[in-house]
């Protein structure tokens, strides 16, 4: 198969889901599109691969592309071959990615062999699913300014930047998953996967 290929546009955000929970990304990614709206980061899930794409090539690319992943940490999540075999397990070799798992639904997160010295997002240790509608509004209302100010913070690190990043630069692209790139920081994140029934 060959290689994909890089093609950076902006800082791309990668969401990692089991499909059970899809109502919650979508919200999620409601949330999320105000950074697509004014250019500081692209938003990317499985739903952008369109009918005849390679699908394991296109999620390849956005893996090694992503700034932040975000994980939906569930049972469903837990228990995907897929992510923890190809998401996960390439994501972890990079030390540039922003991982940023949210507890999607409740479930043994912390006796998970890749997730379990990572800090998982609650909102007061509730999962996404238990939360109200306004609760969880707040929640991503607060969440999307988190992740706004880590694109910024990857992006003024990439090497060769300097001064403040703007909504033009570029994020950044590794050839290779072990590169050192667009954070120092390390946190539990989940993965967008492909359109997988093993999700």
């Amino acid at each position: 198969m060959q290689k994909p290929k890089c093609d950076c546009e902006r800082p791309v955000i990668f969401i990692s889901y089991a499909h059970k929970d899809r109502e919650l990304m979508e919200e999620l990614v409601k949330h999320l599109k105000s950074l697509e709206k004014d250019r500081t980061a692209i938003i990317w899930h499985d739903g952008e691969i369109r009918t005849g794409e390679d699908w394991k090539v296109k999620i390849e690319i956005q893996l090694r592309q992503a700034c932040v992943a975000i994980l939906l940490v569930s049972a469903d999540f837990l228990n995907s071959k897929f992510i923890n075999e190809f998401e996960l397990h390439k994501l972890k070799k990079r030390s540039a990615v922003y991982l940023y798992p949210l507890l999607a639904r409740p479930c043994a997160y912390h006796r998970d062999l890749q997730l379990r010295d990572l800090q998982v997002q609650t909102d007061n240790s509730k999962a996404l699913s238990q939360l109200s509608e306004s609760e969880k509004d707040l929640f991503f209302a607060k969440l999307v300014d988190d992740i706004a100010a880590e694109v910024e913070r990857s992006v003024s690190q990439k090497p060769g930047n300097t001064g403040a990043p703007t909504s033009d630069r570029t994020g950044s692209c590794d050839n290779e998953f072990d590169r050192p790139g667009c954070s120092g920081q390390k946190r539990s994140f989940e993965k967008i996967i492909g359109r997988m029934d093993e999700r």
